[in-house]
């Protein structure tokens, strides 16, 4: 993902300079879309480590103060109102980076938001469509 978000960082950071409800609602929809479900796991993926490097890499640091909200605390709400395996993983790895205030604050509610079942992602594999690549 590193080169994704060398090409892709200076100009998502850009619009969020321009303007400032782009990264709020950015990471929304992006939200959404992780939560929908898709025979796509590798897309799901990506749409995890997008919306992880936003909240917590120094790199959008800077950004994430001009929006002027709390984008860890933000996702951590889209990840306790709409449970996933996605969902749910993305609020593990927010706690992984997060400071103890933050961990204190959200891992019983993440743990509570659980829905029934488990919430550890499949993996690609039982993810893939079956494709029958034989010519008629």
């Amino acid at each position: 993902m590193n080169g994704a978000y060398l090409l892709w960082d200076g100009l998502l950071q850009a619009i969020t300079k321009k303007q400032r409800r782009f990264l709020p609602v950015l990471l929304k929809s992006m939200h959404a879309a992780m939560s929908l479900p898709s025979a796509y796991h590798h897309i799901l993926e990506a749409l995890h480590h997008w919306m992880l490097h936003i909240a917590t890499s120094d790199a959008w640091s800077k950004a994430r103060r001009s929006v002027g909200t709390d984008m860890e605390g933000d996702l951590m709400t889209l990840c306790c109102l709409h449970p996933s395996p996605w969902s749910h993983s993305l609020g593990n790895a927010l706690l992984d980076s997060g400071d103890e205030m933050f961990v204190e604050s959200w891992s019983d509610l993440l743990s509570a938001s659980a829905i029934a079942g488990s919430m550890e992602v499949e993996d690609a594999s039982d993810q893939a469509p079956d494709v029958d690549m034989s010519e008629p």
